[in-house]
C-alpha cells in the first residue's frame, strides 16, 4: 500500500496535501468509507472543470522578519480568495470545498492596508502613524530649507565638501573639509578629511524630528503587536483555512492518480464474496497500461476457499496482491482499476502469509516457522469479518507432510467459514479438495505452445507447476537436464505429451469446423446440381411425350419409359440398397470417407478422422474398402522406467533423503514390486536413514539386508505392498 500512497504523493503540490494524505487511514465501516467516495465524486465534478494550482501553508519559523512572514502570508491569502473566486466562477457551491470565515477576510484586508511588498508599515496602518508622519515630512521640508542655505554659505567659504544632507546619529547633517568655529561636530570620517556639523539654526528642529521618529518607531511596534496578536486569535480559523487548502490538494492528486489507474468505484460490503470484472493491479496498470492483462473472475459466498494453481512466474502472487491492494484502497476510498460492477468483499482484518518481512527472517524466524504464525493468529484474533491470503502455500516443507497439513488447515477454514485465498504447487492439495464442497478451483493458465504464462486465471479448472518447462524457457544450460532423476524426465515428458495432446485437439477443432463447413457446401452443391437434372429431366420427358401425341406411336412411348428408367438408374447409381452400421461408406461427389455410426431420420452420422459428421443418406454410396486410419496411441511415446536399483554411497544425508524418498515413489508408480538402495555399510548414517524414510512410507510391506554375497549390510532390499 505504501507504493499506491507514493504515487498519489507525486501530484501533491503541498505539505498540507501530504500531511492530509498521511493521515487517511483505512475504515472498516461501510457506510464511511460509502461518505469517502461520495466526497470523492463531489470534488471530482470540480476537478474535471478545472486544475487549480495551489499555494503551500508555511509557519512562522524563528529568526523571521515579522513583517516580512506577514507579507508573504497576505499574499498567501490573495491566492486563496483568488481560488475562491475562481470556483464561484465555475458555478459551484465554493463554501463546499473552500470556506473563507469573515475575519480572516477582515485580516486580509488590515494586512494590505499594513504592509507593502517590501514589508514596510504603509500610512494606512494607523491614524497616529498617518499624523506623526505628515509631521515628519513638515519638519523635513523645514531643515532641507535651511541647510540649503548653510550649504551656500560654506560653499562660497570654499570648505564644503559635497552638497549632500547626510542623516548622522539621528541628527541631519553637512559635510565640510575642515571644522569651523561655532559649530556642533556630529561625526567625522575615518581618514578625518571630513566632518559632518549640524548647522546652529536646524538643532532644535533636528531634536523635534528625532521625537517624531522615535514616536513612529512605537507606533509601527504597536502595529506590528496588534497584527501579531489578530493573527494568534485567528489560529483556528487559519488552521481550517489551511485544512481546506490541503483537502482540496488531495482530491486533486487523487482525480489525477484515479485518471492514470482507469480507477472506478465498485461495488463493496460485509457480504463474504468476489466479483471481478476487468480488475487490474494498480501498480501493473501504471506501468503496463493497455498491455496490462485484466482478472475476471466470480467467487460466490458459499465457495470459503479459493485455490489458485498454475505455473511458476504465472501471475498467483501478483493476484493475491491485488486483492490486498485493492481492499486497502477501498477501505480508503481510493477508486481502483475495476470495472464499477466489480463487488469486493471488505473484512475488519487481512491476514497474510507467504509475504513474510526479510527482518525477521534475519531475526532468525525460519519462513515455514513465519507461515505457521500467521494462520494461527488467523485463527485465534477474535476479528468479525477476517480475509485470508496465503502464497506458495504449504511450499516451504516436505510435500508429503505439507500436503496433509495443507488440507487440514484449508478445511478448517471452510468449517469456520473465514473467506480465503490460497496460492499452491502442492499436488496432493489440489487432487484431494478439487471435488470438495466450499472449496473452488483455479487456475492460471499457461500458453503451451509459445510455454509462455497468459497472466488470465479460470475456474473449475487444475494446473500443474509446469517447472521444467518454465525453467527450459528460461534457457537454463541442458547439461542441467541431463543430470536430473529419471523419474523428473518422466514427468516432463508427460507435460511435453499433455502440450502436444492439447495442440491436437486445437487442430481437430479446426478440422471439425472445416468438415461441418465442407457438409454445408457439398449440400448446397447437391441441391443446385439435382435441381438442375430435375429440369433437363422434365425438358426431354415433355418433349418425348409431345412427339407421342403428335404420332400416337407406341414405340415413342416405351422410348419415353425407357428414358425414364435410364434417368433413375444414373440417379440412384452407387446408393447402397442396405445400410449397415459399423461399414465405411464414401461420400456423393467428394474424397470424403468414413464410418456410418448411426442413421437419424433422413440423416447419416459418420465417423471421419474421429470426429462426427452428417449428411444426407442419398449422399451415401456403397461400401469402400475400409481404409486404415492412424490414432494417436499413448504407447508410441517411449518413456524410461526408473531403474531398481539406487545408489546413495558417498552422498550426504539431506541430499540422499530426497533422493531415496523420491527413488521410491517412482519405483511405485512404475509397478515395481521389489528395489535395492545401496548405502555402504560405513557408520551407518546412510543405513538408518533409509530406515527412517521406509518407515513413514505407508506402500512399504518389508524391508531387508539381503545375503553377504549381495552387498549384505551395505544395501538394504524393499518390497512393496500387491497393489
Amino acid at each position: 500500500m505504501k507504493r499506491i500512497l507514493e504515487f498519489i504523493s507525486q501530484y501533491l503540490q503541498t505539505e498540507g496535501g501530504l500531511d492530509y494524505l498521511k493521515n487517511i487511514s483505512e475504515e472498516n465501516d461501510i457506510e464511511k468509507i460509502k461518505e469517502r467516495f461520495e466526497e470523492f465524486k463531489r470534488y471530482s465534478v470540480l476537478l474535471r472543470k478545472k486544475n487549480f494550482s495551489l499555494p503551500d501553508f508555511k509557519k512562522l519559523e524563528a529568526g523571521t522578519s515579522i513583517s516580512r512572514y506577514f507579507v508573504w502570508f497576505r499574499n498567501y491569502l490573495r491566492y486563496v480568495i483568488e481560488i475562491r473566486r475562481e470556483i464561484e466562477n465555475l458555478k459551484e457551491d465554493a463554501d463546499l470545498y473552500l470556506p473563507f470565515d469573515y475575519e480572516i477576510l477582515s485580516f486580509y484586508q488590515k494586512l494590505e492596508m499594513t504592509f507593502d511588498d517590501e514589508g514596510n508599515i504603509k500610512d494606512t496602518a494607523s491614524q497616529a502613524l498617518r499624523e506623526i508622519r505628515e509631521k515628519k515630512r513638515e519638519l523635513y521640508q523645514e531643515i532641507e530649507r535651511r541647510i540649503k542655505i548653510s550649504i551656500e554659505k560654506y560653499k562660497k567659504e570654499n570648505i564644503l565638501r559635497d552638497e549632500e544632507i547626510y542623516y548622522k546619529e539621528g541628527r541631519f547633517t553637512i559635510c565640510l573639509k575642515t571644522l569651523p568655529q561655532n559649530v556642533k561636530l556630529i561625526a567625522y570620517s575615518r581618514s578625518g578629511e571630513s566632518y559632518f556639523v549640524e548647522p546652529e539654526d536646524i538643532v532644535t528642529l533636528n531634536s523635534k524630528f528625532r521625537h517624531y521618529e522615535d514616536m513612529e518607531k512605537e507606533e509601527e511596534r504597536k502595529i506590528v503587536n496588534q497584527v501579531f496578536s489578530e493573527y494568534n486569535d485567528l489560529k483556528e480559523e487559519i488552521s481550517e483555512l489551511v485544512y481546506y487548502i490541503s483537502k482540496l490538494d488531495y482530491y486533486t492528486s487523487l482525480f489525477l492518480f484515479t485518471n492514470k489507474i482507469s480507477g472506478e468505484i465498485p461495488q463493496f460490503g460485509k457480504e463474504k464474496k468476489f466479483k471481478l470484472i476487468n480488475t487490474y493491479h494498480p501498480l501493473l496498470k501504471i506501468k503496463l497500461q493497455n498491455k496490462c492483462v485484466p482478472y475476471t473472475i466470480e467467487i460466490p459466498e458459499e465457495e470459503s476457499v479459493l485455490l489458485v494453481t498454475g505455473p511458476n512466474g504465472g501471475g498467483k502472487t501478483t493476484f493475491l496482491e491485488t486483492i490486498y491492494l485493492l481492499i486497502e484502497m477501498i477501505k480508503r476510498g481510493i477508486p481502483v482499476p475495476s470495472s464499477s460492477q466489480s463487488y469486493f468483499y471488505i473484512p475488519e482484518k487481512i491476514f497474510m502469509a507467504g509475504f513474510e518481512e526479510r527482518s525477521k527472517i534475519e531475526e532468525g524466524f525460519s519462513s515455514f516457522t513465519l507461515y505457521l504464525e500467521e494462520i494461527k493468529k488467523s485463527f485465534s484474533e477474535s476479528f468479525k469479518d477476517k480475509l485470508v491470503l496465503l502464497d506458495e502455500f504449504m511450499g516451504n516443507t516436505d510435500p508429503e507432510e505439507g500436503g496433509n497439513l495443507g488440507i487440514g488447515i484449508l478445511r478448517e477454514y471452510r468449517d469456520k467459514n473465514i473467506k480465503t485465498i490460497c496460492a499452491t504447487h502442492n499436488d496432493k492439495i489440489k487432487s484431494y479438495l478439487r471435488e470438495e464442497k466450499g472449496v473452488l478451483i483455479s487456475a492460471f493458465t499457461l500458453d503451451l505452445e509459445a510455454l509462455s504464462p497468459t497472466y488470465k486465471i479460470e475456474v473449475m479448472k487444475i494446473s500443474p507447476s509446469y517447472a521444467l518447462l518454465v525453467a527450459r524457457k528460461c534457457n537454463l544450460p541442458e547439461s542441467i537436464f541431463e543430470k536430473m532423476p529419471e523419474s523428473t524426465e518422466i514427468i516432463d515428458r508427460i507435460y511435453r505429451m499433455k502440450a502436444e495432446i492439447d495442440k491436437e485437439k486445437k487442430e481437430l477443432e479446426k478440422e471439425r469446423e472445416n468438415l461441418k463447413k465442407e457438409r454445408e457446401k457439398l449440400e448446397s452443391e447437391y441441391k443446385k446440381e439435382l435441381k438442375r437434372k430435375i429440369e433437363e429431366w422434365n425438358k426431354e420427358i415433355s418433349k418425348i411425350l409431345k412427339e407421342f401425341e403428335e404420332k400416337k406411336d407406341k414405340r415413342i412411348l416405351k422410348k419415353a419409359i425407357q428414358k425414364i428408367e435410364e434417368k433413375k438408374s444414373e440417379v440412384e447409381e452407387r446408393i447402397p440398397s442396405r445400410l449397415e452400421i459399423g461399414s465405411f461408406y464414401s461420400v456423393k461427389e467428394s474424397s470424403v470417407t468414413g464410418k456410418l455410426l448411426e442413421i437419424k431420420g433422413d440423416k447419416a452420422v459418420l465417423d471421419v478422422k474421429g470426429k462426427k459428421m452428417e449428411v444426407p443418406v442419398s449422399y451415401l454410396r456403397e461400401p469402400v474398402e475400409e481404409k486404415i486410419h492412424k490414432e494417436i496411441d499413448i504407447n508410441l511415446y517411449s518413456i524410461p522406467l526408473p531403474s531398481r536399483v539406487l545408489s546413495i554411497r558417498g552422498m550426504e544425508k539431506e541430499e540422499a533423503e530426497e533422493l531415496v524418498e523420491r527413488f521410491l515413489y517412482d519405483a511405485r508408480a512404475a509397478g515395481y514390486n521389489e528395489v535395492r538402495i545401496v548405502h555402504g555399510e560405513g557408520k551407518g548414517i546412510l543405513k538408518k536413514m533409509v530406515f527412517d524414510v521406509i518407515k513413514n512410507i505407508d506402500f512399504v510391506e518389508e524391508y531387508f539386508h539381503p545375503s553377504w554375497n549381495e552387498g549384505g549390510d551395505g544395501v538394504t532390499v524393499i518390497r512393496f505392498k500387491k497393489t
